[in-house]
């Protein structure tokens, strides 16, 4: 059976009409005062002529108005497909031939409102947002999701994390992947206050410590940055829950995290599954983490986690491998990055952590080389804390071989400034391999956090 899901943020704004909504520097809107902009926004784009069932790309820099766009849109009944506006042209294209919109809405364009539209509900079938999820080099990876999906995610993860009336969560993912685009929506639900944020490591550390957020997302390389730009001490009592996903989380990261009692609650999730799948509670810094009460976590024959349940609208096989054990999800690593052998599987991430732990690494990327005896062997590009003193190759090897295995020292070594990274921070493996092809030629990839608001 199916049905309707009044609209959040009318729901929002009967429940708390003066609580703030959005929060941009000195900019504040209340649920009282978004729903009228909302709603003359929506009648705008109607009578420009976007209707239910339409997907509409929306290209425009984060922010008040940004979220203002992207629930206007829903407000009609149509999808919107959040695109980076700072792509370069030829990027932008292929995403926009990807999502073929029906229309595509320019936040450098003026925003025109008209007659305020009525609330309409959100059927749980239809499809709210949709997302490009690969980078600028490949053909983008469409993702629809479903109103039931974003409904039964943003209730997880308010279960897992907990859930406070006075709750602030501070929004410095961008808004066009779906980590960034859940923090809006799960605000919405639960009539709380999204703080709209340029990342900027020492900006938001200070306004950690000053106590403005109560909740935090980041992915591992963030939050690293953030570390780095304050003093190693605990966060504010107020700091409930710093949300860490989006890619791998290093061990010594984690163990910065113990040493200081930082509320990370590290998550696996994905893009079909409307953000979440397995969590730890805040503080939890055990190895695995459970599913997210509206999922169900299982491994399939050939080693791949699968996920049942609303949060993925049925049952989906992931890119992912990993095991099941005690009830909780441990993920070892992405199918196409694992490296065989001479018949034996490596992790590039246990590798990498790995080498992490040696003083002399300040950062690690592990990808796979041809060798004719074993098939492949791992290689891998270090980052030093200092590159004059460059640590000795067989130290390196032996503590791969302990702490991995005797398989798992790298054949080859390269000494880089910077790791190749998207703009959430996950490592792109890919662009390494360069860097193995020719030991001649010189390969500098650098490491780049892109904004999420300003």
């Amino acid at each position: 059976m199916n049905f309707d899901v009044p609209h959040p943020l009318i729901s929002a704004l009967l429940a708390r009409p003066d609580h703030p909504a959005l929060i941009a520097g000195d900019d504040a809107v209340t649920y009282g005062a978004l729903i009228p902009r909302v709603a003359r926004r929506a009648g705008g784009l109607r009578a420009a002529g976007v209707g239910p069932g339409q997907t509409v790309a929306l290209v425009a820099p984060p922010g008040i108005d940004w979220w203002v766009d992207f629930w206007a849109i829903g407000w009609i009944g149509a999808a919107v497909a959040p695109v980076d506006h700072r792509l370069p042209p030829p990027a932008r294209a292929r995403a926009l031939a990807a999502i073929a919109p029906d229309r595509v809405l320019d936040g450098d364009a003026a925003r025109p409102r008209g007659l305020p539209l009525p609330e309409r509900p959100w059927p749980l079938d239809e499809i709210r947002l949709v997302i490009a999820t690969s980078g600028t080099t490949g053909a983008p990876t469409i993702v629809r999701l479903a109103t039931g999906q974003l409904v039964f995610s943003a209730m997880g993860s308010m279960l897992r994390l907990g859930h406070a009336p006075d709750d602030r969560w501070l929004a410095c993912l961008p808004p066009h992947h779906i980590g960034g685009a859940s923090i809006g929506i799960r605000c919405a639900f639960g009539a709380t206050t999204a703080l709209l944020a340029r990342f900027e490591p020492s900006a938001i550390a200070a306004r950690l410590d000053a106590g403005e957020a109560s909740l935090v997302s980041l992915t591992p390389a963030m939050l690293e940055a953030v570390l780095d730009a304050r003093a190693a001490r605990p966060f504010p009592p107020g700091l409930r829950a710093i949300l860490l996903g989006g890619a791998h989380a290093p061990a010594p990261l984690i163990e910065r995290c113990r040493a200081l009692g930082a509320p990370v609650a590290t998550t696996w999730g994905m893009t079909e599954a409307a953000s979440q799948i397995a969590t730890r509670a805040p503080g939890d810094l055990a190895p695995g983490a459970p599913p997210l009460p509206f999922a169900r976590v299982s491994v399939d024959p050939h080693g791949a986690l699968t996920v049942s349940g609303p949060v993925v609208a049925g049952a989906r096989i992931t890119a992912d491998r990993g095991r099941v054990e005690g009830g909780r999800v441990f993920v070892e690593g992405r199918r196409d990055d694992v490296i065989i052998s001479g018949g034996l599987n490596l992790s590039p991430g246990a590798i990498e952590d790995a080498l992490r732990r040696h003083p002399a690494v300040r950062d690690a990327g592990v990808v796979a080389v041809a060798d004719a005896r074993w098939g492949q062997r791992p290689a891998a590009a270090l980052v030093l804390a200092d590159r004059a003193h460059s640590p000795p190759e067989d130290a390196l090897r032996a503590l791969c071989r302990a702490e991995v295995g005797p398989h798992a020292a790298p054949a080859r070594f390269a000494v880089v400034d910077g790791l190749p990274r998207g703009d959430l921070g996950k490592l792109r493996r890919a662009a390494l391999a360069p860097l193995f092809a020719d030991p001649t030629a010189p390969t500098e990839p650098t490491f780049d956090l892109q904004d999420g608001a300003s």
